[in-house]
């Protein structure tokens, strides 16, 4: 049961990290956007 209970916090962990990295990676692609778009116009 123990080792359950870790593998699902690491699970959980790992979920995290997902989520951060994805909103991480949604704003840089943002920027590079507005970025592009200032080069275009």
């Amino acid at each position: 049961n123990m080792i359950n209970n870790a593998y699902v916090t690491v699970h959980n962990l790992d979920k995290l990290r997902g989520l951060v990295w994805g909103k991480y990676i949604v704003q840089r692609c943002r920027i590079y956007t507005r970025i592009i778009m200032k080069i275009i116009i």
